[in-house]
């Protein structure tokens, strides 16, 4: 697994939003950086802008033929797991000129109800979905950088079964020589094909790369392919496969808070369904008042009589 740093291009993306989630000048989410990694560009790589020369200068064995945004949500809350959001998208979808879906964004720049909508129609548009993620006692027993890479990788594993399910990648057990050559058994004869082994692309907001150092450790899911993770700064504010990640991670782990909340009466005082975990005065006074429960983080010492 490589990793590469790289930053926003010339968007006006870092304008504050207006009150209905957008400011005038601000830029929404497009294709262009994940079209830049499935062309193999210098500056998609280089993370600065290219030369004609270098622009030119197509990488074929670098090009993405998946490109998967990912984003987390619930990073910061006392209560519940960090979940990360992943959304495979193929070569087809990014060169195309349709949007991924219209209005996608930052999921903390939308209202719950248009997140709930966005969600339905990516769940019918994207090729490949999934939801990684790391609970409570995990985070307390590994601390949440680990959780968060760890949850990156189920997501992303998750979603490559997806694609493989859907012949969109080919099966495991494919071998790859130099050459492109493929030779694989199939009903009883062999055949031997010429594909290039498949570039899976990561797209992760944020400056730091926090599933490179986890993807060694014993307790990660198997990977069908290994990927190639690139950070970006406001990812989910330019590339719309990372707010769209965002967008599937928000709404899913919403849901979950919520079916948490209901699940017992002794869940009340913390006010799920409402805060969905994070740290509200609500929530913090409960914890003061009634200690955390089985679904807080209890390492984060959230009560100072109780760790």
């Amino acid at each position: 697994m490589t990793t590469e740093k790289t930053q926003p291009g010339n968007r006006r993306s870092e304008n504050k939003p207006g009150k209905s989630g957008f400011g005038k000048k601000r830029t929404e989410p497009d294709l262009s950086f994940e079209r830049a990694l499935a062309s193999g560009r210098a500056d998609a790589r280089e993370g600065k802008s290219a030369s004609a020369a270098e622009t030119a200068a197509i990488n074929a064995d670098q090009a993405a033929d998946i490109v998967i945004g990912v984003d987390e949500v619930g990073r910061g809350s006392p209560a519940g797991p960090v979940m990360l959001g992943a959304c495979a998208i193929g070569r087809e979808m990014i060169f195309s000129k349709e949007k991924i879906a219209e209005g996608i964004a930052d999921s903390k720049l939308l209202t719950e109800r248009r997140r709930e909508e966005l969600f339905e129609i990516l769940k019918q548009r994207v090729p490949a979905y999934a939801v990684g993620q790391s609970d409570n006692r995990e985070i307390d027993n590994m601390g949440i950088s680990h959780c968060m890479g760890l949850a990156a990788l189920r997501a992303i594993a998750e979603a490559e079964k997806i694609l493989i399910e859907k012949n969109l990648l080919p099966a495991p057990g494919f071998v790859f020589e130099s050459g492109g050559c493929c030779e694989f058994a199939y009903s009883g004869e062999s055949v031997v094909i010429f594909v290039r082994k498949p570039v899976i692309a990561v797209i992760l907001d944020g400056p730091t790369d926090y599933i490179s150092p986890v993807q060694m450790q014993l307790d990660v899911p198997e990977m069908p392919y290994p990927v190639r993770v690139y950070t970006r700064v406001k990812a989910d504010m330019t590339c719309a496969s990372v707010a769209s990640a965002s967008v599937i991670a928000k709404v899913t782990r919403d849901r979950h808070m919520v079916s948490l909340a209901g699940s017992s009466p002794r869940f009340e005082p913390y006010q799920w369904q409402k805060n969905k975990g994070y740290g509200s005065a609500a929530h913090r006074e409960a914890i003061a008042k009634y200690g955390p429960c089985e679904y807080h983080r209890k390492s984060w010492n959230l009560t100072r009589s109780k760790r």
